[in-house]
């Protein structure tokens, strides 16, 4: 599941923008609006987050957790609670671009911690019309289709890059427009370096249609659904935002299954809460905050929703003969419930409890 995305920066310098590298010039202007806007957390404050967040995560079934945009102060803070023992959930990192530069040769992986690639923020969101979309907002008209942070060019460089670098690349796409330039963007990427065998995956992909599906399918692309935007954001996404058509499709789980798309749930923490029996329910009901049905044909059943957190979410990050499953040889993580998940379709799979947490056959959080 995704974990806790911290942005941060050390401000703009333009002056020196020249002196770096292409790539770096790239991201550093489309990132310049956030720069300095949010305070740097020194180590220690890193690690206290951290635990703070191991317990949330522990006490509603968490045993692995992917952080989306890590600093090297981050990183390092990862480090330093996995060599103390007190990381206790197993911590799939994600680092900034240029991160990589700043820490040089990582580290090992350990059995908590490792490194899963790199995190591009391509496009904004669509409650701000600031997702890039190929139709214009419902609401907005004329031809007002948001726009991107990284524009399609800078973002081919970027990709291509890391590609070659053999880094999976975890690219934020709220609006379809963005998906098409992250595509494109793999797919040169693949082309340009087709001896390096590295699968990439984006993010949230809201506003995913039929042919990007067939498209990712055919460039080994996987998908981390934010299928929690249906019970927040659902009812303005259709009344407002995308209108009834594109609204009623948001976080498309069932055509994602239906293609053999390897995927998974998230709930992009902060900006929801971490509760995995939740954002399952979510994928099952597809009910909104106001009690509507949003994409009845886009429901799933309970097996495929449990999947996203579990068998699928292992294979999409390459991790199926180590997790995932609970089978012999495989990683003793798993979670106890007070009841079956699977026991019927109708039933509301938040009202479950979490009993027991348990993560290499240690017992991490317990009722």
């Amino acid at each position: 599941m995704n974990g806790f995305p911290i942005h941060r920066g050390n401000g703009n310098d333009s002056e020196r923008l020249t002196t770096r590298p292409l790539s770096a010039q790239i991201f550093s202007r489309s990132t310049s609006l956030v720069h300095g806007l949010v305070p740097d957390m020194n180590p220690d404050a890193s690690k206290i987050a951290m635990l703070r967040a191991q317990e949330v995560m522990a006490s509603v079934g968490v045993t692995s957790f992917h952080d989306m945009y890590v600093t090297a102060e981050m990183y390092e803070a990862y480090r330093q609670l996995d060599a103390d023992g007190d990381l206790r959930l197993r911590a799939r990192l994600y680092l900034g671009h240029g991160v990589h530069d700043q820490l040089g040769e990582l580290a090992d992986s350990t059995d908590r911690v490792r490194v899963g690639g790199v995190k591009l923020i391509s496009d904004g969101s669509i409650q701000l019309h600031t997702a890039a979309l190929t139709e214009p907002y419902h609401d907005l008209g004329g031809c007002h289709c948001g726009g991107m942070a990284i524009p399609a060019g800078a973002l081919g460089v970027l990709v291509a890059e890391h590609h070659a670098a053999g880094r999976q690349v975890a690219i934020h796409t709220n609006g379809d427009q963005a998906i098409d330039f992250a595509l494109d963007a793999i797919a040169a990427a693949r082309t340009a370096h087709p001896d390096v065998e590295v699968s990439h995956r984006l993010e949230h992909v809201q506003t995913l249609r039929e042919d990007q599906i067939a498209r990712m399918v055919e460039l080994g692309v996987v998908a981390s659904i934010f299928v929690n935007h249906v019970y927040y954001w659902g009812d303005r996404h259709r009344d407002r935002f995308l209108g009834p058509g594109r609204g009623e499709r948001i976080s498309p789980v069932a055509s994602v299954v239906a293609a053999g798309l390897a995927y998974a749930l998230h709930c992009d923490c902060p900006v929801t809460p971490v509760n995995p029996l939740f954002t399952m329910n979510t994928a099952v009901h597809r009910v909104t905050r106001e009690g509507h049905v949003l994409g009845a044909e886009q429901r799933v059943s309970a097996s495929d929703a449990l999947a996203g957190y579990t068998s699928a979410a292992a294979r999409l990050t390459g991790e199926s003969s180590d997790k995932g499953r609970i089978a012999v040889g495989l990683l003793a993580d798993f979670v106890v419930l007070d009841g079956d998940p699977l026991r019927s379709a109708s039933q509301e799979l938040n009202e479950l409890s979490v009993l027991r947490t348990v993560v290499g056959g240690e017992t991490v959080f317990e009722v």
